[in-house]
């Protein structure tokens, strides 16, 4: 009984945190994934100039910059647990369809006129291409999955993770009460779980039975973001240990980027990295971030998504293939880095937010 009182507490707890307002925190995650995506973008635009100054790979940041797809797929999986949880005590069907139209409507309008933007810009684009990525269904396709922009194969991986969302819990609800895992018992059968999948990836990838970009390689860190969750719900999410696992996990994940090496299975160091770094970010919740960066951050966080789908934008401005033998290369990567940020934050206000107003007037009636 006394269990029970204790994770209700905490349970309460979290909720008054989230109530006074942004979890910057995860406004921060989300700025440093898609932070991390476009500087590997610039990385190879710029022909993957390497520099190791002594047991440090200089670039190895924007190398394995990448994995912010993946610190992003953990933040998915974390944010979707509450976002589920507030349809408690609709029936089952208006359950469904509230949670698929919300998610439906939060990713289509803005991501249909990037479909549109890249049509105009690039020449040789296909009907059948264009049929596959308005269905979110490209990824299954290798002939298609890179066909309009490089990005949007992970578009195709989110859609196809929400759509087993209901399932996932209704499963695992099953079989908490089966097995009556409840409180610290129910985390650590989560936890093992995640271990699971990604083992079950790890072994698809290297029999070549999925590739990287698979949802089957994929699933686990969505799956994974959701466990969090519900680990710092039933301890707190300001648990001491909880903070200093998350900044071990931090440093861990960049002290991989850096590290000078040859990895014989990059896809497994890029996850390892991905792991790390996206389960970080989440438990580590405390971090001071000063009052005046708070809205600037909020508001740059709001137009990830639009910066994520004009990642590819800089592959129109001349000149950026040849900075990669000049000097001062980091100021370039930042530079380019911010241009496209920028870019973003201003195709979010200009197209994405009115499109939201507009869907959302729209759903009202």
């Amino acid at each position: 009984m006394t269990n029970t009182s204790e994770a209700q507490e905490k349970k309460t707890v979290n909720q008054a945190e989230a109530a006074k307002g942004r979890l910057y925190h995860l406004d921060a995650a989300r700025v440093l994934a898609i932070a991390l995506v476009t500087l590997y973008h610039i990385w190879k635009r710029m022909g993957k100039p390497v520099w190791h100054l002594g047991g440090l790979s200089v670039y190895g940041i924007p190398e394995w910059g990448n994995v912010g797809v993946l610190m992003l797929l953990v933040l998915s999986g974390y944010l979707m647990v509450n976002s589920y949880r507030r349809l408690d005590g609709l029936p089952w069907g208006k359950k469904l369809r509230v949670f698929y139209s919300g998610r439906f409507w939060r990713i289509a309008p803005a991501y249909y006129f990037a479909i549109l933007f890249w049509c105009l810009c690039k020449d040789g684009i296909g009907r059948k291409d264009i049929l596959v990525h308005l269905l979110f269904i490209h990824n299954s396709f290798d002939a298609y999955e890179y066909g309009i922009s490089g990005v949007f194969w992970y578009l195709s991986v989110q859609m196809g993770l929400y759509l087993a969302v209901p399932f996932l819990f209704f499963i695992w609800r099953k079989c908490c009460a089966v097995f009556h895992l409840t409180g610290a018992r129910r985390i650590w059968a989560e936890l093992g779980v995640c271990a699971v999948f990604f083992l079950n990836g790890v072994v698809m990838y290297l029999n070549d039975m999925c590739k990287y970009h698979s949802i089957f390689f994929m699933a686990p860190y969505f799956l994974l973001g959701m466990a969090l969750y519900n680990m710092q719900e039933v301890w707190g999410i300001r648990t001491k240990y909880l903070q200093i696992l998350g900044v071990i996990l931090i440093c861990g994940g960049f002290a991989l980027m850096l590290m000078p090496q040859s990895a014989e299975v990059p896809a497994l160091y890029r996850g390892s990295i991905g792991l790390l770094l996206g389960s970080g970010m989440v438990l580590f919740s405390i971090y001071p971030i000063p009052e005046v960066f708070r809205e600037p951050l909020a508001c740059l966080s709001t137009a990830t998504y639009s910066a994520y789908l004009y990642n590819y934008v800089m592959n129109y401005l001349n000149g950026i293939r040849h900075l990669g033998d000049r000097q001062h290369v980091w100021m370039w990567m930042l530079f380019y880095m911010t241009m496209v940020l920028a870019y973003g934050l201003f195709m979010y206000q200009v197209v994405e937010r009115p499109l939201q107003k507009i869907v959302s007037k729209a759903r009202r009636k």
